[in-house]
Parts: C-alpha cells; structure tokens; sequence
C-alpha cells in the first residue's frame, strides 16, 4: 500500500468526525436559541407549576418522534432520514412558534414538547454515523473533541443570545433557532456523501418485515439492556435536579428577559466548562480507562455535588449540582457511552440506539415528572428540594451498579481497526 494510500485513510477519520462535528454545532446552537425561550415562555404562559406536566408528556412526544424516524430510515435508509429530519425539524419550530405568536397560546406546548425531541434525534443519528465509521482507536481519541466542537456552536449562541434577547424578544430567538439548524443538514450530508452509509446498512427494499424500532435486539444483545437502565438512572437526576433549578430561578428571577438572559448565560457557562473537558479530559481518560468503568466512576462524582445542594438548598448550589450533571453528561459520559454501541449491528446502532437515547432519555425524566405531578396533585404532597436531591442521590448509586457488567463486556468485545 502506497504512503499516500495510507495517509488518505488515516484522514478519513478525522474528516468524518470534523463534518460531523460542525452539524451538531449548528444543531446544539440552534438548541441554545429554543432551550431558555421555551422555558420562559411555557411558565410565562402556564407557571412553573406546571413544569412537571409537560415534562410528563415528553416520553409521549419523543415516542411519536423516534417511530416517525424509524418508519422514514426503512423506507429512505440513514443518509435521507437524516436529512428529512433537519430539515423537518426546522420547519416545525418556525411554525409553532408562528401560532404562538398568531394567539395560539397552547403551541407553546408543541414548541416545548418538540424542542425535547428534536435535539436528540439529530445527535443520537451523527453518534449512530461516526459509531459506523471509526475504529475503537480512533474514538478514543475523536469522540471527546467531536463533542467539544459541538458545543462551541452552543457556546457562541448562548453568548449571543444572552446579549440580544431582551432586543429580539423571547419568541423570536426560535427563528433563529430554526435557521442555525438548517446548514447542519448540508455538513452531515456532505459526511455522508464522501463516507457513504454504512457498508452493513441492509437493503431496505428486500427487508420484508422491518423491525422499525429494533425492539427484538433488546433480547439478544443484553449490553442494551444495561445501557437502557444506565440512561433511565441518568435521567431520574436530571429530572429533578432541572425541576428544582427551573423552580428556585422562577422564584429568583420572575421577570421573563431577565431570566432568559441570565439562563442561557448559565447555560454558556455549562458548555464553556463541557468543552474544557471534550477536548482534555475525555481523551485521556478514554485512554487509560475502560468505558464501562468510567460509567462507575461518574455517578461518585455527582454524588458530592448533589450532597452540597442536599445540605444548603437554594439556586447556587441547585445550580452547581444541576451544570455539574450536565457538564459531565455533555462529555465524558457521552464519549464513553457511544463507544459501547461500537461492537454492535447497523439496527442496534441505529434503531436500538435510538430508542435508548432518544426515548429512553425522554422516557426516564418524563415519568420522574409524571410520578412527582401525580403525588403533588392527588395526595397533596410538596416534594421539597431537599427531597429532589435525596432522589438524585439514590439515583446515582442505581446508575454506578448498573454500570459494573459493562466494563467485562467492553473489555471482550471491544472492535480493532478501522471501519471506514
């Protein structure tokens, strides 16, 4: 093999993991443009109060969601399911917000409950991608900076978008989070134009029966059981500790342009620290420990900073608990977990692993929200923060046992080579 042989497929990697890594900037941008002003406008419309009910329906609408996509991946394969649902996504948040601002008071529902899905979806199909076409070396080495690319679009809009909300006005930041998320459909359509799908993609046209969600796999492949459970665990916490953070800064800060501004500020705070840790600590710590143990290791962490909030409640230290589960899960969790769906087939991949990371993440904190909805409603019980953080810490013991087979599981069936 020639010299330049070589060195074109020890480039191929990084430019996959570069294409890509820009789309899920714009994508992550353009959430920071939709996260905060949802939020503000859904209170402002309906009171934190009822935080918990929307939360409630989010496993409902991420369900809808992720069978859509399923349908549209056996029909169109994973490089025009990708496109379909960028571009989709836009249009559907240009048009809820249109009828918000027409009147339609209850599409501030819609804007909510989709900005809970949309997101997802599209990150969980770039993971399923570069999960098809870098070795196990070079993951260790890109998954780390991949997200920190990614979270330098977040971190520039949630900058800018501090700066301008109270000028642009809260609604219309989610035009703007509309078009940031188009040119993502040309970087990751362009990845696949040069990388082509994956080469153990089936022929959708022969597959008589599909299993849209890949919901059989859940049998035969025991690791997505495990991995399925962690995300659950993961996101119990999530739940709470955002359903405290969101209520002490309602009270803190009730004025609405006041409270975005502030908002996506934290939030550019949280990915500024998420990438110090994608592009430093994440490659040396995939490189010396196994993925499986890290995902041990993890919930320990969060355990003390969920204590600081369990002994002092309040929005400091809601908010340190809060960024401290964020910056971690935007980052070292993330890179270690995409790896474990690396020995795996193109529906786990793609169709499992959708279901996991999409509903399995909305699924978890909805029905944490759902449950805390019921029991304050019908038994006139107040969960107080404290409470909130006793949960979280329950939650992280659960997510570090749950984890242990995964490291022997790893260690066995850990990929060699290079796939693309």
């Amino acid at each position: 093999m020639s010299s330049e042989a070589v060195g074109n497929r020890n480039l191929k990697p990084i430019v996959a993991a570069t294409l890509i890594a820009i789309a899920a900037g714009f994508v992550l941008g353009g959430y920071e443009f939709i996260r905060s002003p949802s939020n503000t406008l859904f209170k402002g419309a309906y009171g934190s109060a009822n935080l918990p009910t929307i939360m409630a329906l989010i496993p409902l609408s991420v369900f809808i969601v992720t069978y859509i996509y399923g349908r549209i991946l056996s029909a169109f394969g994973s490089r025009k399911t990708l496109l379909i649902t960028t571009i989709g996504s836009a249009l559907i948040m240009s048009v809820g917000v249109f009828l918000y601002e027409s009147g339609l008071k209850p599409a501030v529902w819609v804007v909510y409950l989709f900005r809970s899905a949309y997101v997802v979806l599209l990150i969980e199909q770039y993971w399923s991608f570069l999960n098809s076409t870098l070795s196990s070396e070079d993951a260790r080495k890109y998954n780390g900076p991949i997200c920190g690319i990614g979270s330098l679009g977040a971190i520039a809009a949630g900058l800018i978008g501090a700066e301008i909300a109270s000028t642009v006005g809260t609604a219309s930041m989610i035009y703007i989070a509309a078009a940031l998320t188009l040119p993502a459909a040309l970087f990751s359509d362009l990845a696949y134009k040069k990388f082509g799908e994956p080469k153990d993609e089936p022929d959708h046209d022969k597959v008589k029966d599909p299993d849209h969600l890949g919901l059989k796999l859940f049998k035969k492949e025991k690791v997505l059981v495990l991995i399925l459970l962690i995300i659950l665990a993961t996101q119990v916490v999530a739940a709470v500790l955002e359903i405290s953070f969101q209520s002490l800064l309602q009270i803190d800060m009730p004025d609405p342009e006041i409270q975005t501004a502030w908002s996506m500020k934290y939030y550019a705070l949280i990915n500024t620290l998420s990438a110090v840790l994608q592009f430093i600590a994440a490659p040396l710590i995939l490189r010396f420990l196994n993925p499986g143990l890290i995902n041990i290791l993890i919930p320990v962490l969060h355990v003390v900073t969920i204590g600081l909030f369990i002994g002092d409640p309040g929005l400091m230290t809601a908010g340190v608990a809060y960024a401290g589960f964020k910056c971690v899960d935007y980052s070292i969790f993330r890179a270690a977990k995409e790896m474990l769906y690396m020995p795996l087939s193109f529906d786990a991949r793609y169709r499992a692993k959708e279901v996991i990371d999409s509903f399995g993440y909305r699924f978890s904190k909805g029905i944490t929200s759902g449950v805390i909805t019921l029991v304050q409603k019908n038994a006139a019980f107040v969960f107080t923060d404290t409470m909130f953080g006793i949960i979280a810490l329950c939650s992280c013991l659960v997510w570090a046992g749950v984890a242990a087979p995964l490291a022997k599981y790893f260690k066995m069936r850990e990929p060699k080579g290079i796939k693309s």
